[in-house]
C-alpha cells in the first residue's frame, strides 16, 4: 500500500470507528479558506473521500475541474479574490501586527462566507427535512472556526482539519496542553532559534499570551456574533463547539516539524494530498522550460502573496539579478499582464505566470515563502 494511500486509510478508519460501521457515509466537508493551496487541501480530501465511495456535500471556495455523482458542491462566489496583501508590509510586521492581523483576517474571511449564496444554500439543506441523514462534517477549521455550528445543524460529529501543520491553536482546540518554553508559537513572522534561550522564551511567551488575548478576546467574540446572526440566537459558540470535535486532522509530520507531545485525537496526515509528479501540458510554459538546457529556478511566493504588488524598485532588482544570471532560467509566478512602462523590459530568461504546479516543475532551485 501506498504512503498516501496508507495514511488516508487510517483517517477513514478513524472516522468510520465513530460510528462502527463500514458501509458508505454521507460527509459534509467545509473547506472555504480562500486561497488556491488551501482549496488543493480541501479537494484532495473530497477526492479520496469520493474514491472509496462516500457522497460527499462540500462549501467550497471553486468548483471541481473533475464532476463526480456523489459529489454535490456549494461554491463560494468570486471566493479567490486577490488578498490585499503587499509582500514587503508582512515581511516587516512584528510578531504583534502578526497576530493581529490573523485575527482581522479570519473574522473578514468569516464574513465574505456568511454573505455568500452558497452558504445560505447550505444552510437551506441542512434544515431541509427531507435531505440524508450526514453521518460526520469535515472542517477546515483555522480561520474559519465561525462555520463550526454547520456540525450541530447536520446533528453530526465534527472532525476538524488544518491546511497548515500542527498549531498551537489546533493543540488547544484539541484540548492538549501548549509548552511555550520549548514550542514556538507557529504564526509569528521571524522564526526562532531551536532550542530557544531564554530572551526568545520570554518573546514566546509573550506572543502565546498575545494569541490567546486576540483569539478569546476579540477573533471568538466577534465570530460568535457573525454565527449567532447567520445561524440564529441559538447558535453554539466556537468554544462549545470545540469540545465537540471528535478528531483533528493536521498537515504535518516530526519529520519536518520536530518531536513535540501529540494528543491520540490528533493525526498528523502531511502528505495526503500530495501527487505523484505529472508531465506539464503543452504550450508555452512547457517549451520555455524543455529549452533550459541550463537549468532553472522556480520562484512563487503562493497565492496569498503577490508578487506584483511588490515596491518597484523591488521588482526592478529581482529582474536584474536574474538577467544576470542568464543562460539560466528564471519561472516566476506573477499575477497580472506585464507592463514595460512600469517594470521595463522582461529578461530573455524569465518567463512569467499567474499560476505555477510546482510538484510538477523541479527547478534546480526554488524561491518561495
Amino acid at each position: 500500500m501506498g504512503f498516501k494511500a496508507g495514511l488516508f486509510l487510517q483517517v477513514i478508519l478513524l472516522i468510520s470507528t465513530i460510528y462502527q460501521t463500514t458501509s458508505a457515509l454521507n460527509i459534509v466537508v467545509i473547506a472555504t479558506v480562500t486561497s488556491r493551496s488551501h482549496y488543493m487541501f480541501g479537494n484532495s480530501m473530497t477526492s479520496l473521500l469520493l474514491e472509496r465511495g462516500h457522497k460527499v456535500f462540500e462549501l467550497t471556495s471553486l468548483p471541481s475541474a473533475k464532476p463526480h455523482p456523489n459529489r454535490t458542491s456549494f461554491v463560494i462566489e468570486n471566493a479567490l479574490e486577490p488578498f490585499d496583501l503587499v509582500p514587503s508590509e508582512i515581511s516587516q510586521q512584528s510578531n504583534t501586527e502578526a497576530i493581529m492581523f490573523i485575527a482581522d483576517f479570519s473574522v473578514g474571511l468569516c464574513k465574505k462566507i456568511f454573505n455568500s449564496k452558497a452558504a445560505r444554500d447550505l444552510l437551506a439543506f441542512a434544515r431541509d427535512s427531507k435531505r440524508p441523514q450526514i453521518d460526520v462534517v469535515v472542517h477546515d477549521y483555522i480561520f474559519t472556526q465561525c462555520l463550526g455550528p454547520f456540525a450541530s445543524e447536520f446533528d453530526a460529529p465534527l472532525v476538524a482539519m488544518t491546511a497548515y501543520g500542527n498549531t498551537i491553536e489546533m493543540d488547544e482546540t484539541m484540548g492538549g496542553p501548549v509548552f511555550p518554553g520549548f514550542i514556538p508559537h507557529d504564526i509569528v513572522v521571524h522564526p526562532f532559534d531551536k532550542p530557544l534561550g531564554w530572551l526568545k522564551r520570554l518573546e514566546n511567551l509573550y506572543v502565546y499570551l498575545l494569541s490567546f488575548y486576540a483569539r478569546y478576546f476579540k477573533t471568538y467574540p466577534e465570530m460568535d456574533a457573525q454565527s449567532r446572526e447567520f445561524f440564529g440566537g441559538n447558535s453554539p459558540t466556537i468554544e462549545e463547539v470545540n469540545k465537540k470535535i471528535v478528531v483533528g486532522l493536521v498537515n504535518s509530520h516530526p519529520a519536518v516539524q520536530g518531536a513535540r507531545p501529540q494528543l491520540p485525537a490528533v493525526v498528523q496526515i502531511g502528505g495526503f494530498h500530495v501527487r505523484p509528479i505529472q508531465p506539464l501540458p503543452a504550450g508555452k510554459m512547457k517549451d520555455f522550460l524543455d529549452s533550459a538546457k541550463d537549468g532553472f529556478i522556480l520562484m512563487s511566493f503562493g497565492s496569498v502573496v503577490p508578487v506584483s504588488r511588490m515596491e518597484p524598485w523591488r521588482r526592478q532588482a529581482l529582474l536584474r539579478a536574474f538577467k544576470r544570471l542568464s543562460p539560466l532560467r528564471i519561472i516566476m509566478k506573477w499575477e497580472v499582464p506585464w507592463s514595460e512602462a512600469e517594470n521595463g523590459p522582461l529578461p530573455d530568461n524569465v518567463f512569467l505566470s499567474p499560476w505555477i504546479p510546482q510538484k510538477d516543475v523541479q527547478g534546480k532551485c526554488y524561491i518561495g515563502h
